[in-house]
C-alpha cells in the first residue's frame, strides 16, 4: 500500500465525521505525538487533549500505556540544585479536567487510577515556616502512613 493510499483511506474515514470532530481528533493525535516524544518515557496509546495549561520538565515524567489526559492539565517537574524530580503515571490512568501535579521530589500514580476534575497533587509547600513547623504534622491531621496513588 502506497503512502497516497494510506492518506486517502485516512481521509475517507475522517470524511464521514463532522469536521469539528475530525479537527479535535487530529489536534489530540498531534499533541499526543508531540508530547510523547518529550517525556522521559511514554507508553502506547497515550492521549492528551487540548488546551493544555502547562507542562514543565517533561523529561522527568514517565507515562504508562493507555493513559488519557483531559484538557487544562498542568504537569510540573521542578528540578532543584539538590534533586531531580520524577512524575510517574502508571498504565490505564485517566487525569480529569484541570488536574495539576507538581513535583520537586517524586510523585507516583499507580496503574488503573482515575482522577476526577480539579485534582491537585504536590510534594512541596511554599509557606513561610521554620523546619520544625514544616516537619510537624498539621494539628488536625494524624500521620498514619505514606499514601501511594
Amino acid at each position: 500500500m502506497s503512502l497516497s493510499d494510506i492518506i486517502y483511506n485516512i481521509g475517507s474515514t475522517f470524511g464521514k465525521m463532522p469536521s469539528f470532530i475530525v479537527m479535535k481528533k487530529f489536534k489530540q493525535l498531534f499533541y499526543s505525538g508531540f508530547y510523547g516524544t518529550k517525556f522521559g518515557s511514554c507508553g502506547n496509546k497515550f492521549r492528551i487533549s487540548t488546551p493544555i495549561k502547562f507542562i514543565n520538565g517533561p523529561q522527568y515524567m514517565y507515562i504508562g500505556d493507555n493513559v488519557c489526559i483531559h484538557p487544562y492539565v498542568r504537569l510540573e517537574a521542578i528540578k532543584t540544585s539538590k534533586k531531580s524530580p520524577s512524575i510517574i503515571i502508571g498504565d490505564r490512568c485517566a487525569l480529569g479536567y484541570n488536574t495539576q501535579i507538581n513535583a520537586c521530589n517524586r510523585i507516583e500514580i499507580g496503574s488503573d487510577t482515575l482522577f476526577g476534575s480539579n485534582v491537585y497533587i504536590t510534594d512541596h509547600y511554599h509557606g513561610n515556616m521554620s523546619i520544625e513547623e514544616a516537619s510537624a504534622p498539621p494539628p488536625c491531621v494524624k500521620y498514619i502512613r505514606k499514601v501511594r496513588l
